[in-house]
């Protein structure tokens, strides 16, 4: 149960930061941060996913929410390269 708590604390920093870089992308029409922000989204749905799986293991969602997570990534690593090589 304390990696649990470890885990939430994680999620809730993350969603914080995410909360602040997507007030920062509003407030100044930068959107050349939106990959990182997919990149935050990502990472809170892969820590959902490390919980479910710990509350239990035969659920379907931590295995989806892990699978989301990939393609996320991926997305993300995508976005942000092509934001280098402009």
């Amino acid at each position: 149960m304390e990696r649990d708590v470890d885990l939430n604390n994680s999620k809730l920093i993350l969603g914080i930061i995410l909360l602040i870089l997507s007030i920062y992308i509003i407030m100044t029409d930068d959107y050349q941060w939106l990959p990182f922000t997919l990149l935050l989204l990502g990472m809170i749905v892969f820590i959902n996913g490390l919980i479910e799986l710990r509350q239990n293991k035969k659920s379907r969602a931590g295995y989806t929410y892990i699978a989301i997570f990939l393609i996320v990534l991926y997305v993300a690593i995508d976005g942000i390269l092509l934001r280098f090589s402009s």
